[in-house]
């Protein structure tokens, strides 16, 4: 813990677009984080056929590649899906970045696991 106030990404009040694509980028590491999907993984679950979970990593209801369809503003629709598999989910970021020097996730882990972190639903 840094300090008691919560810290987050800040953008410019002007560029409401960006800060979108922030927000939902944050919260797709949260999300891939609860579903177990890790950089090593993910790009293995192509043949999962939970529906939330095709439509979270951007495939079509046929489990076809993703659209064009833009998520967020100016997102594809597979960005989780490239997200994930580049810089992994929220644990991942925060173990690598964090742990080392000491800091423990403490409250920064899931809600599942009785701290804060939850994204808001991907739909």
């Amino acid at each position: 813990m840094f300090s008691k106030e919560p810290l987050g990404p800040v953008v410019a009040v002007v560029d409401s677009e960006w800060a979108r694509v922030v927000e939902t980028v944050v919260s797709a590491t949260i999300q891939a984080e609860a579903y177990g999907l890790t950089s090593a993984n993910v790009l293995d679950v192509g043949d999962d056929t939970d529906p939330a979970l095709q439509r979270f990593i951007g495939f079509n209801g046929d489990a076809e590649a993703a659209t064009d369809e833009v998520v967020a503003g100016s997102l594809p629709e597979d960005f989780a899906l490239q997200v994930v598999s580049q810089v992994g989910n929220y644990g991942e970021i925060f173990d690598r970045n964090l742990a080392s020097p000491g800091v423990e996730r403490a409250l920064n882990a899931q809600w599942t696991d009785g701290d804060l972190m939850y994204s808001p639903p991907f739909v």
